[in-house]
């Protein structure tokens, strides 16, 4: 009965009650009779098929726009992420971040491999590490996780931790991709406990959500047991009471009994990174007990050096494109060149010095004419070092265009001075003060506080 009515509804629509044809507004009813009323039906049908056509257009139209304002506004948001990743509000990647990778270790690791090469194994127990604390869970202030990155110096153990962090960043994982990096050697003696402790508050309440330690053997044994009691206890006690001033310095507040002084410090939710050569080893047992996770680097490979010493270059054409104006061309000489300055010192670091080198060499070279340089710079290896051709003009040494570099006149000076007979006092004196010297640069560089130095002095 209802397929009946609807049918009896469809009919009556079109043609009317009764089956009168029901013309379109605007159009006389057909005549009846005869067989003129079948032209007459097709004209109706036709007008109310443009009809149709028409309102589709506009509903296509319409959707069109509302689908262009809405790839706008994405894109204006993409742009404005860009942005602020060039500012470095957020980190570098976020834009590129798939949505089901937000929130996710998924992948994470074979991210990372993308631009950390040779240190596949390191890689994944650092993202392991990192993810330790989602799993097992923490409470602030104790330390997430308290880990060990130990290697050969050069092997990538930064540049993998720094990857690591922005990644996550870009994923959500973690506020902020910030390192805070405290060097252990600049606080050698019991004198620079005040600079320490300022320097370690100072570190822990920065932005960011990982702190890191450099130079563990170098620093005063006693501050150690500071560091092992925020990574064992979750806080350390302090010797005397400080304040906070409004820089969110510590100032020791003496006697005083001052309110809102502090007397411990906690490691404020944060990730404790040390960074060692020597391993386990160079920790007391205590600290050792408290490791999380210890990941370890290994040496590198001739292939592994091949492949990084060819993504050092690239990133040089491009710092040469856009710095420069000119176009690299470096064949697979000039990265075996670059790949054999891996040396047990210095490890890859050698590798992005020899590509600053080249940088600073063709940027002398361009400074040298006031006219804009273009075309393309071939480099060549030959025994002696590298040479360069502009726009297929000879070859010429590349590194002769460099200012003249140190000779290590002040180890000549110093090795002089303590040949010298007798005046002991007086040399350890001039020697410490150099060695304060290079420490205060240290710290300045660092962005650290730094003390004046007297350069007076009268010896009798």
């Amino acid at each position: 009965m209802a397929y009946t009515d609807d049918w009896e509804s469809l009919m009556n629509g079109v043609f009317g009650p009764g089956g009168r044809f029901k013309a379109a507004p605007g159009t006389s009813a057909p005549k009846t009779g005869g067989s003129a009323a079948l032209p007459d039906l097709n004209a109706a049908l036709l007008e109310q098929q443009k009809r149709l056509d028409e309102l589709l257009k506009q509903q296509n139209a319409q959707l069109r726009t509302q689908s262009d304002a809405t790839a706008a506004a994405l894109e204006s948001s993409r742009q404005m992420l860009r942005d602020m990743e060039d500012e470095g509000l957020l980190a570098r990647g976020t834009t590129d971040v798939k949505p089901e990778h937000l929130g996710s270790f998924e992948g994470l690791a074979a991210e990372v491999k993308q631009t950390v090469l040779g240190q596949d194994a390191f890689v994944d127990s650092v993202v392991r590490a990192m993810r330790r604390p989602f799993v097992l869970g923490t409470e602030a202030p104790a330390a997430r996780n308290v880990i060990l990155l130990t290697g050969g110096a050069g092997t990538g153990r930064h540049f993998a931790l720094e990857e690591t962090a922005r990644c996550m960043a870009a994923r959500g994982l973690l506020q902020s991709d910030r390192i805070a990096t405290l060097d252990l050697a600049l606080y050698p003696n019991s004198g620079a406990e005040k600079l320490f402790l300022q320097d370690l508050y100072a570190a822990l309440h920065a932005p960011g959500e990982i702190l890191a330690f450099e130079h563990y053997e170098s620093c005063y044994p006693g501050f150690l047991k500071t560091l092992s009691d925020l990574a064992v206890k979750g806080s350390a006690p302090l010797s005397s009471r400080y304040l906070v001033n409004k820089e969110g310095i510590l100032v020791d507040a003496g006697t005083a009994l001052a309110p809102g002084a502090v007397s411990r410090i906690d490691p404020c939710g944060k990730y404790l990174i040390f960074y060692s050569h020597k391993g386990r080893e160079a920790f007391g047992a205590a600290l050792v007990s408290a490791l999380g996770d210890v990941c370890e680097t290994a040496s590198y490979t001739r292939e592994d050096l091949a492949a990084l010493a060819a993504q050092q270059l690239n990133a040089l054409a491009q710092k040469i494109r856009t710095r420069l104006g000119l176009t690299l061309s470096a064949g697979a000489d000039v990265r075996d060149y670059v790949a054999a300055q891996c040396t047990a010192q210095k490890g890859a670091a050698g590798l992005a010095e020899c590509c600053d080198r080249i940088f600073r060499a063709l940027s002398e070279y361009c400074l040298q004419t006031d006219t804009a340089l273009t075309g393309t710079v071939a480099l060549t290896a030959v025994p002696e070092g590298l040479q360069f051709a502009l726009n297929g003009a000879a070859p010429a040494d590349l590194f002769s265009l460099l200012p003249t570099e140190y000779t290590g006149a002040v180890d000549e000076i110093r090795a002089e001075l303590d040949a010298l007979v007798g005046l002991a006092p007086v040399k350890e004196y001039v020697f410490g003060l150099a060695d304060n010297l290079q420490v205060q640069q240290r710290r300045a560089a660092a962005g650290l506080k730094t003390a004046s130095l007297s350069m007076h002095m009268i010896f009798t």
